[in-house]
């Protein structure tokens, strides 16, 4: 009985380090999204065009569809239900770099 005691507890000390590790990405992942989405706000204000362009395209490329794949895989569904909370995160990330992508092409081109 003690052996699959020793057995169970090393089993839920690999599920837990799998939960904490899988999280903590998604969470520095999330961080990593509004610092950036910052900084686009910044070069938006600045009338900086061409940057906020290319950080939006950078954020979206580089952080919120790599933290939405991720937040969508088996990996993730061991830290449930912090999942699906980065999911909508990213999904909302995702749409709101769209919003961002209209305002700046419509500046760069002049048209509404």
């Amino acid at each position: 009985m003690a052996g699959y005691m020793f057995v169970a507890g090393i089993a839920w000390d690999v599920v837990e380090d799998i939960r904490g590790t899988v999280a903590m990405c998604m969470f520095i992942m999330e961080e990593a999204c509004q610092t950036a989405m910052m900084g686009e706000w910044v070069a938006i204000k600045e009338e900086m065009w061409e940057k906020a362009i290319d950080l939006n395209m950078w954020i979206s490329y580089y952080l919120a569809e790599p933290l939405l794949d991720l937040s969508d895989s088996a990996y993730a569904n061991a830290a449930y239900p912090m999942n699906k909370a980065y999911a909508m995160f990213a999904s909302a990330t995702i749409k709101t770099l769209n919003v961002y992508t209209h305002v700046v092409k419509k500046h760069i081109t002049g048209t509404p």
